[in-house]
């Protein structure tokens, strides 16, 4: 089975209106010419932007007529609508047509003290409002170098695995992996890194479910550029990137795209 290449752009805490139309419309126009180029461009990828979630209401305006899909950063873990100031819900993003959702990015992991099993809550969350959860793992830079990234990474995948509400035949989920300490840092993990933790993940859903382990796609988020984002993305098992910085310019994230033909 071939899985489409699914290129994730991450904005975080970025964009104000004049900044996010000038973007949009760049995107449009840009993409429209690289399928131009390349007949099939769709057939290969999917291109999605995660925004703050005030913007979704002017990403639904620019892209909901075209093969651009967009979601947002974050979600909360309450199921129903109630006094949660502050947060959003599953249904919200539902209203925005929001096709996925970020969780348990590290950021979120390490400065606001998600758990992994607050991110499970999250995960099912998704799922039962039909939005496909991308979810984030990575070790942070002194468990690589006592070699427990792996280990760190299955702990939190069987945090989602382990839970009762699982269900190992449902393949609408996105892992990402994001080795903390190459996030922003300009450091990227290398072919062999990133190849050695991606086929670990892919063991570990054959060991749940062999159609499953063909269907979920791994991204790889930490420091992608163009510059890198070729050597990158022709790994097996790399079925794509979460993509931070140089998603907020179009010509970037373009570039990025452009590097799996």
């Amino acid at each position: 089975m071939t899985r489409k290449k699914l290129i994730a752009g991450n904005w975080k805490m970025h964009g104000s209106l004049q900044q996010n139309e000038i973007f949009f419309k760049d995107l449009l126009s840009m993409s429209e010419n690289l399928s131009k180029k390349y007949n099939d461009f769709y057939n290969h990828l999917e291109l999605s932007l995660f925004v703050p979630s005030l913007y979704l209401f002017q990403a639904q305006n620019f892209l909901a007529n075209s093969a651009i899909s967009f979601g947002t950063q974050n979600v909360s873990n309450q199921a129903e609508n109630g006094a949660f100031t502050g947060e959003i819900s599953a249904k919200m993003l539902k209203d925005f047509a929001a096709k996925y959702t970020i969780i348990g990015h590290s950021e979120r992991r390490q400065l606001l003290g998600e758990t992994d099993e607050f991110i499970a809550e999250k995960f099912f969350i998704l799922q039962q409002n039909d939005i496909i959860p991308i979810l984030c793992i990575g070790e942070t830079q002194k468990e690589y170098e006592e070699s427990r990234g792996i280990a760190v990474i299955l702990q939190q995948l069987n945090a989602i695995f382990a839970n009762p509400k699982f269900d190992k035949n449902n393949a609408n989920f996105v892992i990402a992996y994001e080795p903390i300490w190459a996030i922003g840092s300009g450091l990227a993990a290398t072919p062999e890194q990133v190849q050695t933790t991606h086929l670990a993940i892919r063991k570990r859903l054959q060991e749940l479910n062999a159609d499953l382990a063909e269907k979920v796609k791994i991204l790889y988020g930490g420091s992608v550029k163009p510059e890198n984002s070729k050597q990158l993305l022709n790994l097996p098992n790399v079925d794509g990137a979460l993509i931070g910085g140089a998603s907020l310019k179009a010509n970037s994230f373009l570039a990025i795209a452009e590097s799996i033909f």
